[in-house]
Parts: structure tokens; sequence; C-alpha cells
């Protein structure tokens, strides 16, 4: 006759067996918070670089949406289409759920968010860890403008959801050569950079930055490329910075 905990102990195993398998982790990431210090950070439906999902009155989540090349979300490992429907356990989709998840999980360490991803559910994790900023430019030229950047410290920068959504007239003036930058997220990188507030951003890793889009775009070579070519117009004189940038390149999901 078999023993009772031997029955318990089959039991157990018949039932850990019957219980289906979670979501898959699609992603897992270590971020500083300097970098993403809550766990919804740019998930705000107001940022430029979600949506509602689906449209209607009663929203059950967050898309992320195409042209946002620079967003935090897409070095998580979020893909454009991507529907997050709940962080920690929280669920989103509508001004009062966010602010109830935002609340709950605003001194989270550990950060888990509910994907949609086609048809099939997963998971995006990330951990967040307290990290030192970033020293942005390791080396001047003789008039005292960067040629060597950290592409960690870029990485710090470039991490406001706010800077680089898809509406161009937010992060870039045009003018008669080029355009230079009014959004305060790209202002205050420009100035740590050594630039001027008038001075023309023309050219960057070979894109032409005729509009804010398209200076979005150039700036994605900041994080990807070992070097870049940045030209720009000080008092109409055309002047070129040749930048090497130190560290790996940060992976974009499509490119």
């Amino acid at each position: 006759m078999m023993r009772l905990p031997a029955l318990l102990a089959l039991l157990s195993l018949a039932d850990a067996q019957e219980q289906p398998a979670g979501p898959p982790v699609l992603s897992s990431t270590a971020l500083p918070v300097q970098v993403m210090p809550h766990c919804l950070y740019g998930l705000d439906p107001h940022a430029a670089a979600v949506e509602a999902w689906p449209n209607g009155p009663e929203p059950r989540g967050y898309r992320v949406e195409p042209g946002s090349p620079l967003h935090l979300l897409r070095w998580l490992g979020l893909l454009e289409g991507d529907v997050i429907t709940a962080v920690n356990g929280e669920p989103l989709g509508t001004a009062e759920r966010h602010y109830a998840a935002r609340q709950a999980t605003h001194a989270a360490t550990t950060c888990r968010w509910s994907v949609l991803r086609g048809d099939q559910p997963g998971v995006v994790e990330a951990t967040l860890s307290p990290g030192e900023p970033q020293a942005l430019v390791l080396e001047r030229d003789e008039a005292g403008m960067p040629s060597r950047l950290s592409r960690a410290a870029l990485l710090q920068r470039l991490s406001d959801p706010y800077a680089f959504g898809p509406y161009a007239s937010m992060l870039a003036m045009a003018a008669d050569d080029g355009v230079y930058f009014v959004d305060k997220g790209l202002v205050a990188l420009a100035s740590e950079l050594g630039f001027q507030p008038l001075d023309h951003h023309v050219e960057l890793g070979g894109i032409t930055t005729a509009s804010g889009r398209t200076t979005m775009e150039a700036l994605t070579h900041l994080l990807t490329d070992p070097s870049v070519t940045w030209r720009f117009r000080r008092a109409g004189e055309l002047q070129t910075l040749e930048l090497v940038i130190e560290g790996d390149p940060v992976p974009l999901p499509g490119g």
C-alpha cells in the first residue's frame, strides 16, 4: 500500500504537469534608473510612441507605434505593433488604469510587461538598477568640439520619450540650410555637445537633416555606428565634426 506522503507527492507532480506554461519571455534587459526611472516611463498614453488599443471607448492596452526609432521602448525589445496590456499584473489602457498602475509600480525595481505580439501573448522584462550618470564627451578637439563620445551616455540622453516622438515640429524647426533644435531634450543634448542655439544642422550620418523627422532618423546613427560625420553651419560657415562613438552599438529592431 502506498504511503500518504508518496501519494501526495505524485498528486502534486500530476497537478504541476497539468498547469499550462506561462507566456514566453520575449526580452530581458538591465537598465540604470537614469535611463528608465520607473516601469511606466515612456508609456504615458499622451507620449508619441504609443496609442490606446483598440480604438474605442474601452481600450485594453497600448500599441507601440511605428516611426519612433529612438524611443526607449525599442531597445527594451518591444517591436512596432506590440500591444502592452499590463505591467507587473496591473492592467493598462485607460487613464484611470494607467494612474493606478503607476501608483502600484512607482518603486518597483523589476518590470514585467504583458505583451501581445500578433495574437501571441508574451512577457518583456527589465531590471532597473542604480547607476551613476555617464560622461557624454570623452574627448574634444582644439576648438572645444567633441571628437569622441560615450554610447552609454548617449543611451541615457536619448531615452526621453517626449523628445523623440514622431511629431516633427517638436524636434526641430526647418531653416533655409538645415534645422535647428527647439525640443528641450535636443537643446540640452546639443548644448552638452558644444553646439550653439543658432547652429543649423545640415547632415548627420549621411542623412540630410531637412526636418524634425529626418533629424530623428539621423540621430539613430549615434546609437548604432562606430563613427559618424556631423555637418552644421555656424554664422553661415559649413563645419564638420568627425565623431568616434565608444561602446557597443544599441540594437534597434528592424535595423
